[in-house]
């Protein structure tokens, strides 16, 4: 059976997963300039403007991906078709309370995680001091978090490709 998407199902699919992708490269341009900052400038202050663009990235990936799980958990319960085009085949999380696009769990898991490790990295910054290395145990965290939410935009642009959202878009 294949699976097609609608002219609505195609906007709703390639908004978020836009919007993600946005994220997602925020991330990785904050995290490049921290590292170089790093570099050139040696150990700084936590709130810097790569630290900035780094945490803005995933709070905004992790946004766009509760966005989705709220809006598909609302389409389920009011009995509308959930639409596969938009991240993914949904699935129940959290014993059926929620249905989610598989693509979304997972970037929005990985954001998630990311934050987490943000707030270790603060804490472990205020206790050894501002380190200029890349692998003290938060910053494998950080990267492990923002690696997951990759793995999902993947998921979530596949789904696009398998749906034909990303043909029909341009």
């Amino acid at each position: 059976m294949e699976l097609t998407a609608t002219r609505a199902g195609t906007v709703r699919g390639v908004v978020p997963a836009a919007t993600l992708m946005g994220a997602t490269l925020l991330s990785l341009v904050g995290s490049t300039w921290d590292i170089q900052w790093h570099s050139d400038v040696g150990p700084d202050t936590f709130f810097t403007v790569p630290h900035l663009l780094l945490y803005a990235g995933a709070a905004l990936a992790g946004f766009v991906s509760l966005a989705v799980v709220l809006a598909t958990t609302a389409a389920q319960r009011a009995g509308r078709p959930v639409d596969p085009t938009v991240g993914g085949r949904p699935i129940r999380i959290f014993g059926g309370v929620f249905t989610a696009p598989i693509g979304y769990v997972v970037s929005g898991t990985g954001a998630a995680l990311f934050l987490l490790y943000g707030l270790w990295d603060l804490w472990w910054h205020s206790l050894y001091g501002f380190d200029a290395v890349i692998d003290s145990p938060p910053h494998i965290g950080l990267l492990l978090g923002d690696m997951i939410t990759s793995i999902g935009l993947i998921i979530v642009f596949a789904a696009g490709k398998a749906n034909r959202w990303m043909a029909r878009a341009r």
